[in-house]
């Protein structure tokens, strides 16, 4: 599933995300924008955002899903420092910590370029394809403007 924050509906991926998926290698596939409801993240194991404001909003709305919420840094992060592996083993992990205690730092941003210069959203793409070749090495990614990791049967995918 991909679903934003604070979406209008329903429009196409844009010109530069397009760009930024073309500079890493990857082929857009049809895309309409979409707001996350209740329903689609109460079906959802893992909710993976790329910075801390849309984790909050996640956290703040949809305080069920809290302890199923993370940053992808902070994901990757708990794949390689506590060598957890496994999509389970991490959502297990994650179950373990406080939402409330753990505030995301401004190192797990990965800044939204919205309409900025199509640099900003090279950049973006790049970073997150290194936050998900070390998270799952080998892994595929597909765009839209949400990137997806498969581990097994499950598809992450963040917007």
């Amino acid at each position: 599933m991909t679903a934003g924050t604070l979406e209008v509906e329903g429009l196409p991926l844009g010109v530069r995300t397009t760009a930024a998926f073309a500079a890493i290698g990857l082929e857009p596939p049809f895309h309409r924008s979409t707001q996350a409801t209740a329903d689609q993240l109460a079906a959802t194991r893992l909710v993976v955002r790329l910075d801390p404001e849309h984790l909050a909003w996640v956290r703040r709305r949809h305080p069920d899903m809290a302890d199923r919420a993370t940053t992808l840094l902070h994901l990757t992060e708990l794949s390689e420092y506590q060598q957890v592996v496994g999509l389970q083993a991490l959502i297990d992990r994650l179950a373990l910590e406080d939402p409330a205690a753990r505030r995301p730092g401004p190192d797990e941003e990965i800044p939204d370029p919205g309409g900025g210069p199509v640099e900003g959203s090279v950049a973006a793409a790049h970073r997150i394809k290194g936050l998900v070749d070390r998270l799952a090495p080998g892994s595929s990614m597909v765009a839209g403007s949400s990137m997806v990791v498969r581990v097994g049967s499950m598809e992450r995918r963040r917007r």
